[in-house]
């Protein structure tokens, strides 16, 4: 049964159980979060909130869970992030409820944070969810999703101390799993070869990162006709992905394939494939991979 250590706050201890306490009493469905259990796990002056699975290993996923890209575009007050993404996970219960960790380039208020972890509820197709009060300022979301879940418009408000009053327009995409066989030649050399294998894992990390394990077969190449993403060497969030595959060159190279997907995960675009060590060392461009 895994632990997914979903937020680690750094307010003092008393403040962070405080607060936790103070939003909860306020949305009671939320400690049970149906099959699942919440538990709160002091140690020294930080807080770590961790979400443990149903005795059957996974929760009870459906509907929003995957990977979503939000859009954040103000009406009032400065702009915190305009861009968010990471997992959401829904959990089925009466009513349903979600937990998700959002990353992106967090700006102003809430500079210096890498991610934002949230809780949240779906009644039909009203989907709300609630940020984690993160250095006093806090984040909501109020949107409705279209009948296949894969889309999510609504609003946002901030309040806190600092950033109280920004608000404005949200809309979510939620893209498919990176999950095939990827094929396609490098733009710079219709002779080499990329056919990728991969598999996106179905649960992300606690900061809303999916790792992504698979093999390479690289054609073309003279250094090399193989490689294998090491343990945590491949990920993605919302469209962005990265890989690095340890090659089957004698005295070892990596290749890094950087580059995104759309929605679908039917097309991805690699911007760069980079070689380190070995007698192939640089940049090799990019290409366009389609699922087979």
């Amino acid at each position: 049964m895994a632990l997914w250590a979903f937020y680690k706050s750094n307010i003092p201890c008393q403040s962070s159980v405080s607060a936790f306490s103070r939003r909860f009493r306020r949305k009671p469905w939320i400690l049970a979060l149906a099959e699942g259990l919440l538990f709160l796990a002091v140690s020294g002056c930080s807080a770590t909130l961790i979400l443990i699975p149903n005795a059957a290993g996974s929760s009870t996923t459906v509907g929003l869970t995957g990977n979503w890209v939000f859009q954040f575009t103000p009406t009032s007050g400065a702009t915190q992030f305009t861009q968010l993404a990471g997992f959401v996970n829904q959990v089925k219960g009466a009513p349903d409820t979600t937990t998700a960790a959002l990353q992106g380039t967090l700006m102003d208020c809430f500079a210096g944070r890498s991610f934002i972890p949230w809780y949240g509820n779906v009644s039909g197709a009203s989907v709300n969810f609630y940020s984690f009060v993160v250095d006093g300022e806090s984040v909501s979301i109020a949107a409705n999703a279209n009948s296949t879940q894969s889309q999510l418009t609504g609003t946002y408000t901030v309040t806190g101390p600092c950033a109280d009053g920004a608000a404005g327009n949200v809309s979510g995409t939620r893209y498919a799993s990176l999950t095939g066989t990827y094929t396609g030649a490098l733009a710079s050399n219709a002779g080499q070869h990329l056919q990728l294998v991969l598999n996106q894992n179905a649960v992300a990390t606690g900061n809303g990162t999916f790792f992504v394990t698979g093999t390479a077969s690289l054609q073309g190449f003279s250094c090399f006709t193989s490689g294998t993403i090491a343990a945590n060497a491949g990920s993605i969030v919302g469209s962005n992905v990265q890989l690095q595959f340890t090659t089957n060159e004698s005295g070892s190279s990596t290749v890094t394939v950087s580059g995104s997907i759309d929605p679908s995960a039917d097309t991805f675009t690699v911007n760069s494939i980079q070689v380190s060590g070995g007698q192939c060392s640089g940049n090799l461009g990019g290409a366009t991979l389609t699922r087979q």
